[in-house]
């Protein structure tokens, strides 16, 4: 049973940490970019993780809280679960292992960001160039619970340890239904 006071403390004593947030809207311009369907949209020219977690660990940050997914379904790592991901891009890695190895290499923790709602899935909205639904994430959503716990569990047995998970978009169930 984890003690939870002594967790809240351990977070707090976390401090700072680098949030990275890499994924289709670098090159939109956009804060969120629905309405992608291919995948070499994502087409970074480098990535040098080490120079993260170099410029993290020199800023007396203690962690990087990476985003794994966001809103429009693109996965920065090399799951089973979707084409969409960083390994079928232009940049052909798996950006999470790289970022993982990163912060052991640099004694850094690493934290997961993972959008909860998904424009790719059953029954969500994908519209305009903001936040498709005009802001309301019961229309944004989607729901694929078993696509969900299996991310899920990839990221949470394959890149370990993880010192977090950041849940963004979440509405009702957060997309897992009764699963």
């Amino acid at each position: 049973m984890v003690n939870m006071a002594r967790r809240v403390e351990e977070l707090r004593d976390l401090r700072f940490g680098m949030f990275i947030c890499w994924s289709f809207s670098t090159f939109s311009d956009e804060d969120c970019t629905p309405g992608i369907d291919d995948v070499s949209f994502f087409h970074p020219t480098g990535c040098d993780t080490d120079q993260w977690a170099s410029v993290a660990k020199e800023a007396g940050m203690n962690y990087i809280l990476f985003l794994t997914k966001h809103g429009d379904g693109f996965c920065l790592w090399d799951t089973k679960t979707t084409e969409r991901k960083v390994t079928n891009s232009p940049l052909g890695r798996d950006i999470l292992a790289a970022v993982r190895e990163s912060c052991d290499k640099h004694s850094l923790k690493l934290a997961l960001y993972f959008c909860e709602g998904d424009w790719t899935w059953p029954g969500a909205v994908d519209g305009g160039t903001s936040w498709p639904g005009g802001g309301d994430p019961e229309a944004v959503k989607g729901s694929n619970p078993q696509a969900k716990m299996a991310q899920l569990q990839e990221l949470l047995t394959g890149y370990g340890p993880v010192e977090f998970m950041w849940f963004d978009a979440a509405a009702g169930t957060g997309g897992l239904g009764s699963v």
